[in-house]
C-alpha cells in the first residue's frame, strides 16, 4: 500500500507541474497577445484564441493520461499498451465503466488517477475562466 500511495503522489504531482507548465506558456501567450487583435476585429481573433488554448491545455492533459498509462505498462499491470491507456483514460475522467480493472494489489492507483483528473480539470477550468475575463476585457 504505501507503494501505491508514493507511486501516487509522485504521478500526480509530475502531471500537476506539466499541467502548471502549459498553463504558464498559455497564459504567457494570452497576456503578450496584442490588444489591438482582440478589440474590434471581431469574433474570430479571441475564438482562436480560446481554442488555440484550450486544444494546448488537452495535450498536457493527454501527456497526463499517457504517463499514466505508461506506468501502468511498466509496473505490469496491463499486457497491453490499449487496456493500459483506455483504463487510463476511464480513471482519470472518473467515468470508471469497470470494464477493466486494476488487481486487487494496486487498485489504490485508481483513485490516485481519479483524483489526479479532478485536479487537472479544476486547473484548466480556472485558467479559461480568467483566460476568457482577460480577453473580454
Amino acid at each position: 500500500m504505501i507503494l501505491q500511495i508514493f507511486i501516487g503522489m509522485t504521478l500526480v504531482g509530475l502531471t500537476v507541474f506539466i499541467q502548471v507548465v502549459f498553463i504558464q506558456l498559455a497564459f504567457n501567450r494570452i497576456k503578450n497577445h496584442p490588444p489591438e487583435h482582440l478589440q474590434g476585429g471581431g469574433i474570430l481573433a479571441p475564438v482562436m484564441l480560446m481554442t488555440g488554448a484550450t486544444m494546448w491545455l488537452f495535450l498536457a492533459l493527454c501527456i497526463a493520461v499517457l504517463i499514466w498509462a505508461i506506468v501502468f505498462l511498466v509496473l505490469g499491470i496491463f499486457s497491453t499498451f490499449s487496456q493500459a491507456l483506455y483504463f487510463s483514460v476511464i480513471a482519470f475522467t472518473t467515468l470508471g465503466f469497470g470494464d477493466v480493472l486494476l488487481p486487487q494489489n494496486w487498485q489504490l492507483l485508481s483513485g490516485f488517477s481519479a483524483a489526479n483528473g479532478l485536479l487537472l480539470f479544476g486547473l484548466n477550468t480556472g485558467f479559461l475562466i480568467e483566460s476568457i475575463r482577460k480577453i473580454c476585457e
